[in-house]
């Protein structure tokens, strides 16, 4: 514990949006879903909220994988929905 307060990242707030990658450029930029992945991963988007909920109150997640995530036919970028 012999970090400094001003060298701890903390992601401050509720209600915002974060995101993580285990490789730099692998999240989509300026989009929700896009056609095209980066790293030729595919994107999922999972609702955390009901459909009822109006718009500004709906929450989300994304998840991504390789290939092997869509081989299911569950849809997701590129799968040809």
């Amino acid at each position: 514990m012999g970090e400094k307060l001003a060298d701890l990242e903390y992601q401050p707030g509720f209600g915002n949006h974060f995101s993580s990658e285990a490789i730099a450029g692998a999240l989509p930029r300026d989009q929700n879903s896009p056609l095209v992945c980066p790293l030729g991963l595919y994107a999922e988007q999972i609702s955390g909220t009901s459909f009822t909920s109006p718009r500004k109150l709906n929450q989300r997640s994304m998840t991504g994988g390789g290939a092997e995530v869509a081989d299911w036919g569950g849809g997701g970028c590129g799968a040809g929905h």
